[in-house]
């Protein structure tokens, strides 16, 4: 399967995982115009998932506004293409713990009972590297694999 790239969306920085099903080939968070620069060159048969934040009545901050701006920018420098996901963070988290009022704690660890503990430097396991954000697009990444490339 060819890597997809999977994208934690944040007010300043973004997850970024690129992930084949198997392996994660790079896993990292990156500021925001950074990643933005990055999209803007990839190649348009590329397929880039990003989170999508959506709306269940509770008040929000500034951050989840400048969060969905940074979504728009980043769907925009991709090009328009079709290839080009939103994927809804509650189908994520119901997908990997049952729950949609699981918190970020709770899928990291459901993806740690399926995929394996991170490991060492020595003896990696498949979420070696992994780290704050980088959980989040790597969850998105896994539903991506798991339901809608299935």
């Amino acid at each position: 399967m060819k890597p997809i790239l999977a994208i934690d969306p944040g007010p300043e920085k973004s997850g970024v995982v690129t992930w084949d099903g198997a392996k994660v080939h790079m896993a990292k968070v990156c500021p925001n115009d950074e990643l933005l620069t990055n999209l803007a060159v990839m190649d348009e048969r590329e397929n880039v998932y990003c989170e999508w934040i959506s709306s269940y009545g509770m008040r929000v901050g500034a951050t989840v506004f400048d969060t969905c701006r940074w979504i728009g920018r980043f769907e925009e420098a991709f090009g328009g293409m079709g290839n080009f996901r939103l994927v809804k963070r509650m189908d994520v988290k119901l997908w990997h713990t049952g729950r949609g009022s699981s918190k970020d704690a709770d899928v990291r660890g459901a993806l740690i009972e399926k995929y394996g503990p991170p490991g060492t430097k020595a003896n990696p396991g498949v979420t070696y590297g992994l780290t704050s954000h980088t959980w989040q697009a790597f969850a998105l990444a896994t539903y991506v694999t798991e339901v809608w490339l299935k």
